[in-house]
């Protein structure tokens, strides 16, 4: 033994010294082989107060057909000693003719006993096989026949109960040598220990990991298959080479649902087959090492389907990892019993999209997501999935032709979206569903959605107005489909409720969904108020009210502010303000345009403001030859985590309300960047109408938008309080 563990150093050192070009780890010739290793296979078994089945196996090693000559059987016993101790060496002393190694280890760790009996390996080849299975007669002499360098050889396993009762198998589809082995036999036999042969070489190379408390096979075999290039031999199931799994009460599988272990451990494994899958080019590989993740990940879905409180706590966890990959889709999807319906969403650009975006973050729910194609209308965002696509499912784009208010078009949709979410949903049922109004066409998938399912909650999210521009006109945009007006007067007057003669669409859509959805949010009191004074059914905006509630407008967690920092320049030597142009929001610096061009010379030298706007040309266009174009610096919109991290660099920002003093009875306007700077950090000058939503924020500074002396005091004051 002491020769061998010296050929065994030698080699070792050679091969450390050695690298080819592709700097994978190198394959071990027929002369290194022959100097190292005898021929046969070694059988490798960790055993902790195994007494109990532990004789079926030995058993089972005693009566194989392969010559006893060609195989060692390695015990490492580990842990107190006890009476298996007596069972093996009763057992050697009976049987000197098979090769039989007890090797003792005072750590109960199974883990450290394979490795210590895998160093001692003196074969070629080695098989691993616990104590309390065991194996057909012709189980060694098969693998060996078919035993070859850099192979592994796959035999059938067979689960049977702890009274050796047949319980199951998993069969092969395929057998001799696999193209791909990767997809041609379950990927599961690459996740366990039994029934495999592999070269000794290789085998000596990775080590169990010592400290995962369960899934340490499925890390070691993946750290091999990753590190060598292996071909694969699976044996006919036809041949009746068996692995004899026994699936004991305490078995992974039959496991009780607990948060250490199908949480915690789980994550433990899936944290180093990231290691692995960060360091490996090979798409194959890659691909494999995922499918490992999401069979890890499936004992974490398990548990939250019985322990759906506990949701935010594992996502939470599994974020504090910063894992390469993780497949929040596959944990999300089985979850998922709330339905967003947003007509623009990730990836595109579009206030809607940024609104439902926040809000799926900020409820921590997992969610399904049903959204159109934009591409045509709408720029992307890459960096919107980076805070929403870990609570996301489904995310299921519908291509329908982009509108706002045309009937046809949003038809066509609503069509096709009751056909995708009937396949996403795949027979469940959604306990609740959200649409977000800025596009009638999510309005009216969802009350197609709730005409079926009259159960589900529907919350509808009025952001913006619906029947109203900003100019206080009615929109006008005609539904002109009479099958559907019928059928919803017909539900109309069986709910109590008026028909609608008009076919005016947005009516419909706040109509509605006044009278079906079971939840009602608003964005401020002034929004609220100005909608339900004009909506003209005045009988029913008690019933409205009670359903109704104001929710502010969501802010993001600090973290979001430094996910993707922007590499903006800000010229320290300036007091540099920002304003931020919406999709929807005019721009209304004209005040204080007027304001930096009264300011004395020392203050305007001072002072830069950083306008980015979705069209830079037209605004340049709109300044040129002012004389207030020296202190501006115009740039395009930003992506969305890019504008939040800008947001805390500049000394002010600027937020403006719309002029209605003149169309309407109070300003039902909040300005949609307001929410992203409240969140910043960076003192805020709003520049509001008098009793508006704005007007009602806790800003640093404020203006009256009518009382141009306000806007230049509060100018001065930035700069004052902002200079270098």
């Amino acid at each position: 033994m002491q020769l061998l563990n010296n050929k065994l150093r030698k080699f070792k050192a050679l091969k450390r010294n050695f690298k080819n070009d592709n700097d994978k780890k190198p394959s071990k010739t027929d002369t290194e082989m022959d100097l190292v290793y005898e021929e046969g296979i070694s059988i490798i078994t960790p055993s902790h107060n195994g007494e109990k089945y532990i004789s079926k196996l030995l058993n089972s090693i005693k009566n194989q057909t392969l010559s006893y000559d060609l195989f060692e059987h390695i015990i490492v016993i580990n842990g107190e000693p006890n009476k298996t101790t007596d069972i093996i060496e009763k057992f050697r002393e009976n049987n000197p003719s098979i090769n039989l190694k007890i090797i003792y280890s005072d750590i109960a760790n199974a883990s450290n006993a394979r490795n210590i009996a895998i160093a001692n390996a003196s074969k070629k080849y080695s098989t691993l096989i616990d104590d309390d299975d065991y194996i057909s007669p012709n189980y060694l002499e098969e693998l060996y026949r078919n035993a070859a360098d850099n192979r592994i050889v796959i035999a059938k396993i067979v689960d049977v109960d702890e009274n050796y009762i047949y319980q199951g198998s998993l069969k092969h589809n395929e057998s001799g040598i696999l193209k791909d082995y990767y997809n041609q036999i379950d990927s599961r036999y690459y996740g366990f220990n039994a029934c495999k042969l592999l070269p000794s070489y290789q085998l000596k190379q990775v080590e169990f990991d010592v400290n995962l408390k369960s899934g340490e096979d499925v890390v070691f075999f993946a750290n091999l298959l990753t590190n060598y290039d292996f071909e694969v031999f699976v044996i006919p199931d036809k041949s009746d080479v068996i692995y004899y799994r026994v699936l004991r009460s305490n078995s992974v599988s039959r496991k009780p649902l607990s948060y250490k272990f199908n949480v915690e451990e789980r994550l433990d494994v899936i944290k180093e087959l990231n290691e692995l899958l960060v360091n490996t080019n090979d798409p194959y590989k890659k691909l494999a090492l995922e499918n490992r993740i999401k069979a890890q990940t499936s004992f974490i879905i398990k548990y939250l389907i019985n322990n759906s409180g506990d949701y935010s706590r594992v996502l939470k966890f599994i974020e504090s990892l910063n894992l390469f990959y993780f497949p929040y889709e596959d944990l999300n999807r089985r979850l998922s019993d709330r339905l967003i319906i947003s007509f623009s969403f990730s990836p595109y650009k579009d206030v809607s999209t940024y609104l439902m975006a926040k809000r799926i973050n900020i409820a921590q729910l997992a969610v399904d997501v049903i959204h159109n194609n934009m591409e045509d209308i709408r720029k992307t965002d890459a960096t919107i999935p980076m805070f929403t696509n870990i609570f996301i499912g489904n995310n299921k784009q519908i291509n329908s032709t982009p509108t706002f208010g045309n009937w046809m078009h949003i038809k066509k949709f609503c069509e096709k979206g009751i056909e995708n979410i009937n396949l996403i949903a795949q027979g469940k049922e959604y306990k609740e569903i959200y649409s977000c109004n800025m596009y009638p066409a999510s309005n009216f998938l969802a009350f197609q959605y709730k005409k079926l399912h009259n159960d589900v909650k529907w919350i509808v999210e009025f952001p913006d107005l619906s029947i109203y521009e900003v100019i206080g006109d009615v929109i006008n945009s005609k539904i002109n489909d009479q099958s559907f007006q019928d059928e919803l007067n017909l539900l109309l007057e069986n709910k109590g409720f008026p028909k609608d003669f008009s076919g005016n669409l947005f009516f419909l859509n706040e109509y509605i969904t006044y009278v079906f959805a079971d939840e009602i949010i608003f964005s401020s009191e002034n929004q609220k108020n100005y909608m339900l004074n004009r909506f003209p059914h005045k009988e029913f905006i008690g019933m409205i009210k009670e359903k109704s509630k104001v929710l502010n407008l969501p802010i993001l967690q600090s973290k979001w502010y430094e996910t993707v920092i922007c590499d903006y320049y800000l010229d320290p030597k300036y007091v540099n303000l920002a304003y931020f142009e919406s999709f929807y929001e005019k721009i209304n610096l004209n005040d204080v345009y007027s304001a930096i061009m009264e300011l004395n010379q020392s203050y305007k030298d001072k002072l830069r403001i950083h306008v980015f706007v979705n069209n830079p040309e037209v605004f340049k266009q709109s300044i040129e030859n002012k004389p207030v174009q020296k202190y501006l610096k115009v740039n395009s919109n930003l992506n969305f985590l890019e504008f939040l991290n800008l947001t805390t660099k500049f000394d002010c920002l600027i937020v403006t309300d719309q002029k209605t003093k003149q169309t309407k009875p109070s300003n039902p306007f909040l300005p949609s960047k307001l929410c992203d700077y409240l969140g910043s950090g960076t003192d805020i000058w709003g520049i509001y109408e008098e009793g508006s939503a704005l007007s009602l924020q806790d800003m640093k500074y404020k203006s009256d938008i009518y009382d141009y002396p306000s806007i230049q005091k509060s100018l001065v004051e930035i700069i004052e309080h902002h200079l270098k």
